[in-house]
């Protein structure tokens, strides 16, 4: 198909003009647009930036985790990407001032190479040249790795499954010459380092393709399948020999949460997920809430597809023509590709660990570590769409023969247009929320100004300290994220090179974020590890305007100024000493344990409670009438899976649930390197008869225990000694 390689450039150059069109100045100007200032699409921003202008070593940033440092290949930075800008800046230093833009621009320009490689394996399974230039640019359009343009930059290269799947058909053509085999695990390598999930969807993919085929050309020989099972998961060895040389951390979570939860679904593949259809579905039947892991809709075309191909499955169950389903009438490449994709489809759905494989989880641990399963329906969202144009085209085809050509033209033309519509609305939806994130808000150095006309210049700080801080990466510990503190940190950050005391990474280890996170805690908590890598250097504290919170961090500031966002403060970190604790004589003081009545009030206070099953009852009262129960445990701060979540199940009178409470335990503002204190207080509804405060943990041990239906400080005494207040231990 020599001829085809003119009309393959014609085809980028056609999706490149409507790239022009659709996002326009977003384009032409990407360094002035901010995807997502919120979230992780701030901090994947930041990442890259910060390491390209301000980091020193090659494999490290101190950007976050301050005082820590952290791999970059935990920093969703796109460590391939930004190492090389790094290397150019050096020789172009226009770059440094143009991360974002050169980001910006990759992401939509890999659409352009997804129409390219689309093309290439339409014309190879046989389509007509104008039919696979329209349909390839349609396909690359209606991708769901568009969505990640908003957030999860590094997961949008659309081109990277179709490449991978146009190279795999180039080594099956070539009877898997390992020539092939070296550019695909080199490919591998390459987007590894881009993000991880390209490694692991990209081995899969290759691995269950060669073996789907070996079977259906009846060629599965011992040698050949081992050697292609060595050969498929080399990449895999290779990363992870190369993360394990240069990462000395040895307390990473090994356990995320979130493998079954993250998953393609039904809906998010075969239902619109955006208005205006999304709206027309909902009046029809209502459609279950999706989220952008389950997203990998095929469209119309391919929800029609699924219809068609399922009646005609019945058909051949009736029949008993079971081997045209296992092994339909299609040409070779499509029908490998198609049987594959499904495979990878029901393991995007989480099925095999959903029907009774659940255990294979704890066999395999590295297989949590990739929890968001729904991404592996991408190479389903690809194939199936490829395949419904095909299937689509033959039944066109079918209807000429059948001298039906004015319908055959008006089916296509239908389908057509509805998918071209679609492709649109998902393209637009990304268009509305970026053309309102211009970067004027990022990296304003007017923050140096400021500080200057206080006396202050950058190398007067060690550090930023935005309030509330965040800690997000360690997985079994976390804690809320306010998203103006969180944008702002980074700005100032990114415009300054200071670096910043909070975290939001990936993986980060559980006692770094433990030592971090002391610094926000109470004044009756001790600090000796974060102070004493802090030293006697200022800091610079930020904080919220519209938060009225005092923390305090706060307290021990000396204010400077506010802007429009932020209030400014200056702190010697030495100052954050724990202090003794005077009595104030309202404390409510308990001298033993068990429950304690006074009049309408109790306080049950428990210590050393060992949690042997999940569900387990820690509190119950079965003639309720309080409106508030206040809780406040403290717990050895180990690195488990998950620390204890509390809930609170309340019943009416015929002993119905009424409602269930979850706590998640995100309040990381009072901790010490040992133990982590939490404090949660319930509403409860004035119908609830009986009340039950749950446990959903397992081999947890409780230091203690304050469960009371009033607020108070209390006041712990051992013979006559304090030994701990409101469960802060002096």
């Amino acid at each position: 198909m020599k001829s085809d390689k003119k009309y393959s450039y014609i085809v980028a150059l056609i999706s490149f003009i409507i790239l022009m069109v659709l996002y326009n100045d977003i384009l032409f100007h990407p360094n002035s647009y901010i995807f997502n200032s919120m979230g992780d699409g701030i901090k994947n921003y930041y990442t890259a930036d910060y390491y390209i202008n301000h980091d020193k070593t090659l494999l490290q940033t101190r950007g976050l985790n301050y005082p820590f440092s952290e791999l970059i290949v935990y920093t969703d930075n796109q460590p391939v990407v930004s190492i090389l800008l790094k290397y150019l800046s050096n020789y172009f230093p226009s770059i440094k001032s143009n991360v974002i833009g050169i980001f910006n621009l990759m992401m939509m320009l890999s659409i352009v190479l997804s129409s390219y490689f689309l093309f290439k394996i339409a014309r190879r399974i046989g389509l007509p040249i104008l039919y696979s230039i329209l349909i390839s640019i349609i396909i690359s359009y209606l991708s769901p790795q568009v969505e990640r343009y908003t957030g999860h930059y590094g997961l949008s290269y659309s081109f990277f499954v179709p490449m991978l799947w146009y190279l795999l058909l180039k080594l099956k053509e070539n009877n898997y010459k390992m020539k092939y085999y070296i550019i695909i695990d080199i490919t591998l390598l390459l987007f590894a380092f881009i993000h991880p999930y390209y490694l692991l969807i990209g081995s899969i993919f290759v691995l269950v393709f060669g073996y789907v085929d070996f079977i259906y050309r009846k060629s599965f020989k011992i040698n050949s399948s081992i050697i292609h099972f060595l050969l498929s998961i080399l990449p895999i060895v290779i990363v992870q020999l190369i993360i394990s040389s240069i990462d000395h951390i040895s307390d990473r979570p090994t356990n995320p949460w979130g493998i079954l939860n993250y998953v393609a679904t039904f809906e998010g593949l075969f239902l619109p997920v955006y208005s205006p259809l999304l709206d027309f579905w909902n009046m029809l039947v209502k459609v279950r809430e999706t989220n952008i892991e389950s997203r990998n809709y095929v469209g119309i075309v391919g929800a029609i597809t699924l219809v068609l191909i399922t009646i005609k499955g019945v058909k051949y169950l009736k029949k008993k023509k079971i081997k045209f389903i296992l092994k339909p009438i299609l040409p070779d490449a499509l029908r490998t590709s198609l049987l594959t994709a499904f495979l990878l489809l029901l393991f995007a759905m989480a099925m095999p660990f959903r029907i009774g494989f659940e255990f294979v989880l704890d066999l395999v641990p590295a297989i949590k570590q990739f929890r968001a399963l729904g991404r592996f329906a991408w190479v389903f969202y690809y194939v199936f769409t490829i395949y419904s144009a095909f299937y689509f085209y033959l039944i066109f085809r079918k209807w000429k023969i059948q001298s039906k050509k004015k319908y055959a033209y008006v089916l296509l033309s239908f389908l057509m247009l509805m998918w071209i519509f679609e492709a649109y609305v998902n393209n637009n939806r990304n268009i509305q929320i970026i053309a309102n994130k211009k970067i004027d808000s990022y990296k304003d150095f007017r923050i140096i100004d400021s500080l200057n006309k206080y006396g202050f210049t950058v190398d007067s700080f060690q550090s930023i300290v935005p309030l509330p801080g965040y800690f997000i990466g360690s997985e079994v510990i976390a804690s809320e994220l306010n998203d103006v503190t969180s944008f702002e940190s980074m700005a100032i950050s990114a415009s300054t090179g200071l670096p910043i005391n909070s975290i939001m990474l990936s993986r980060t280890s559980f006692n770094q974020t433990l030592i971090s996170a002391q610094l926000f805690s109470d004044s009756l908590v001790n600090k000796s590890e974060i102070l004493k890598l802090l030293g006697n250097q200022k800091l610079l504290v930020i904080k919220d305007k519209a938060d009225t919170h005092q923390y305090n961090i706060e307290s021990k500031s000396k204010y400077l100024f506010s802007d429009d966002i932020l209030h400014y403060f200056v702190l010697n970190a030495q100052d954050l000493k724990s202090s003794n604790y005077k009595i104030s004589g309202e404390e409510f003081v308990i001298n033993k344990e068990g429950r304690i009545t006074v009049d309408n009030h109790f306080v049950d206070y428990q210590k050393a409670i060992t949690i042997d099953d999940k569900n387990q009852i820690i509190y119950s009262n079965t003639n309720n009438t309080d409106t508030n129960i206040y809780c406040n445990y403290l717990i050895k701060a180990s690195n488990q899976e998950h620390l204890p979540r509390l809930y609170l199940k309340e019943y009416d009178s015929n002993m119905n649930l009424l409602k269930k409470t979850e706590f998640k335990p995100t309040d990381l503002s009072n901790n010490t390197i040992d133990y982590i204190r939490l404090k949660k207080s319930f509403s409860i509804q004035a119908e609830s008869r009986k009340v039950e405060i749950v446990v959903d943990s397992k081999n947890t041990d409780l230091k203690s225990i304050i469960i009371s239906n009033f607020d108070a400080s209390f006041l712990i005494k051992e013979n006559n000694k304090i030994i701990s207040v409101d469960n802060y231990i002096l």
